[in-house]
């Protein structure tokens, strides 16, 4: 019983001098990079010259160390294993930020050339909208002077309408557009025949204005002498009355020039009352060609506010049935077979309108320019918007990639501040083991 007890007394003092030992060691094995060579026999050596030890004593401690090691070697493996998990992390992390920084090119590639897209078709909408505007004053000028339509283009037109009426619903569409471009036309031929007769009456009026001026400068020149004549005998029956005054006042009057004077003035008087008969018809025929002349540049006046009215009409008409041809011309692009037929009528019609007049040819071009600008410009608003559009979505795409890059390599860096706390707590059970072995 006693020596059991001093088995096991021996025993807790060994594993305790080692255990010392052995933190004594580790202190100094921590300081330094390595431990020092020979430690583990350094201690048994001082156990066996104290001969303190039995080699039963030293196989008791050694189990348990060999217990200490296999815990240390557990924690090691769990290190060990989260250094493995964070390695494998890493190398994914490292992979997918070179894919991020790949798409990061590729969004700034895409935005780069989105931007020179979108300064281009700027460029071409500027250019578009200028040629759109001077199209658009050279269409409204030609259509102020637009006079007549012609006959065969109405009938062409009229064989297009019929031929749209074998059509579905937007065929339908299309028949109402034209039945309403027909009663334009219509109002437009008889607008134009007013016009062609109030252009005509004005004609005549203005050559009977002429002929009345005529006359009346005819009947001018007539008075002209005769006022002159007149004014002349008036001017000498004055004189000769004031010479005649002047002698019936002297004393010693002398007849005979006295009744001279007086037969003088009684013949200038004749000659002017036969002056005054002379200028009184041509003054009432003068004062009649004028209220005439009054008269026909009245009805002037009322057939050009006339004409002028009819001319605001055939611009209305005119800007009605332009726009009424747009929206059939867009109807029929959405024609597959009966739209054929429809062009087929459409290039007779052209053919028929090669023969109108210069200027309604260069309404028909200038109508053909503006509808393909006004697309155009359409296409490049909308080649714009939608250059927009990706742009943003590229802008969008590149904020989300480069938030992903920068939270990737935080990720990184925290994983690799962990690794380096890992192999520093490695290292250390690495060199708790080596000592814990010693015995």
């Amino acid at each position: 019983m006693l020596a059991g007890k001093r088995v096991k007394l021996r025993l807790l003092l060994v594993s305790a001098l080692i255990m010392s030992l052995l933190g004594l060691v580790q202190s100094a094995a921590w300081a330094q990079s390595e431990p020092p060579d020979g430690i583990c026999n350094g201690v048994l050596n001082q156990l066996r010259e104290r001969q303190t030890v039995e080699q039963n004593l030293l196989e008791a401690a050694a189990r348990q160390n060999a217990k200490l090691i296999l815990q240390l070697e557990q924690e090691r493996t769990t290190l060990q294993g989260e250094r493995q998990t964070i390695q494998g992390q890493n190398t994914q992390l490292e992979q997918r930020l070179v894919t991020l920084q790949t798409q990061k090119q590729t969004f700034q590639g895409q935005i780069a050339q989105l931007n020179q897209q979108i300064q281009a078709a700027n460029d071409d909408l500027a250019q578009v909208e200028a040629k759109i505007q001077q199209t658009s004053q050279e269409l409204q000028a030609a259509k102020s002077q637009l006079t007549q339509l012609n006959q065969q283009i109405q009938q062409k037109q009229t064989e297009i309408s019929a031929a749209k009426n074998q059509l579905t619903l937007l065929n339908q569409q299309v028949d109402a557009k034209r039945a309403t471009l027909q009663k334009l036309q219509q109002e437009s031929a008889k607008n134009k025949e007013k016009i062609a007769t109030l252009q005509q009456q004005l004609v005549t009026l203005q050559t009977q204005k002429q002929m009345i001026q005529g006359q009346i400068t005819t009947l001018e020149q007539q008075l002209a002498p005769l006022q002159t004549q007149k004014q002349a005998l008036e001017q000498e029956i004055t004189l000769k009355e004031q010479q005649l005054a002047v002698l019936q006042a002297e004393p010693g009057k002398k007849a005979g020039q006295i009744k001279k004077l007086q037969e003088d003035i009684a013949a200038l008087k004749t000659q002017l009352q036969q002056v005054e008969q002379q200028i009184a018809p041509l003054e009432q025929q003068l004062q009649a060609k004028k209220a005439e002349l009054a008269l026909v540049e009245a009805k002037i006046q009322q057939t050009e506010q006339e004409l002028q009215a009819a001319n605001v009409e055939q611009a209305r008409l005119d800007q009605q049935i332009a726009q009424l041809e747009q929206e059939i011309a867009q109807l029929d692009q959405q024609i597959q077979q009966a739209d054929q037929e429809v062009q087929q009528l459409e290039q007779e019609l052209t053919t028929l309108q090669k023969d109108r007049l210069a200027l309604e040819q260069e309404i028909q071009q200038a109508e053909q320019n503006l509808a393909t600008l006004q697309n155009e410009r359409q296409a490049l608003e909308q080649q714009i918007e939608e250059f927009g559009d990706a742009l943003g979505v590229a802008t969008d795409q590149l904020a989300q990639v480069e938030q992903q890059i920068q939270q990737t390599e935080q990720q990184i860096l925290a994983n690799n501040e962990r690794l380096a706390q890992l192999n520093q707590q490695i290292a250390e059970l690495d060199r708790r083991i080596e000592l814990a072995g010693c015995v």
